[in-house]
């Protein structure tokens, strides 16, 4: 065991340089001596995210999990690989967890930032699913406008092409009229889409630091932000 601890310690110096490949080497060192110690597999993880290798440190957090299912930052470091990786459900999960194991003690909770840091990743997750459904909505709101709109201008071209003695301006008036009709009902989907979603409805905290001013915390109510989202929305 102390042979692995100096590999775990020589693995920490490397950290602390940001030589984060060579840590790794000194913390599978100490796995290979003792593998049955959580804090090994944690740092190696930690190593891996920094070098944006989100399965192998997924490994290494679900196997310190096995071995303490109670280690907040393992739960922790896996639900910030899976939300880097777009596993943005088993990141939510993750991150839940580590705060459950967080709430079981309250005096470690209370005497660290780590709680922060876990809630910090759990919002960022549940933004970034909420993003990605948004986008994938979007995609789908596009393809149907631009194949309701091909199907209007055949329909309008064989009327106008293959009817004897049509009416053009009739036709032209039936199918602007079909056409603004559906195009008025995907807009109401459209603004649908900009609605805060549930998730998103706790207050949003942002800590503002310069311009000479002391550090504050700033608190938005749901009704506040809804119009952000909904302009931020416009924009992209």
């Amino acid at each position: 065991m102390e042979q692995a601890l100096r590999m775990k310690e020589k693995g920490n110096e490397c950290f602390a340089k940001q030589k984060y490949a060579s840590a790794i080497d000194y913390y599978t060192e100490a796995i290979c001596l003792q593998s049955n110690v959580a804090a090994f597999y944690t740092n190696r993880a930690l190593c891996y995210i920094y070098l944006e290798k989100w399965v192998p440190a997924q490994t290494d957090c679900r196997r310190a999990i096995e071995i303490d299912g109670s280690n907040a930052k393992a739960h922790y470091l896996l639900g910030k690989s899976l939300c880097q990786d777009h596993e943005y459900d088993a990141s939510i999960d993750a991150y839940e967890k580590a705060q459950s194991v967080l709430d079981g003690h309250p005096s470690q909770q209370k005497a660290s930032s780590f709680a922060q840091d876990v809630l910090a990743g759990l919002r960022l997750a549940k933004k970034l699913k909420w993003q990605a459904a948004h986008d994938a909505q979007r995609r789908r709101h596009n393809q149907v406008m631009s194949l309701f709109q091909t199907i209007v201008d055949q329909s309008r071209t064989h009327e106008l092409k293959c009817l004897p003695d049509v009416d053009t301006a009739l036709v032209h008036s039936n199918h602007d009229t079909v056409l603004a009709h559906m195009m008025e009902l995907l807009e109401m989907h459209v603004r649908l889409l900009h609605i805060v979603p549930m998730c998103l409805e706790f207050c949003i905290a942002f800590a503002i630091a310069g311009r000479g001013c002391r550090r504050a915390t700033v608190m938005w109510k749901r009704r506040h932000i809804g119009p952000w989202f909904r302009w931020t929305a416009v924009r992209a």
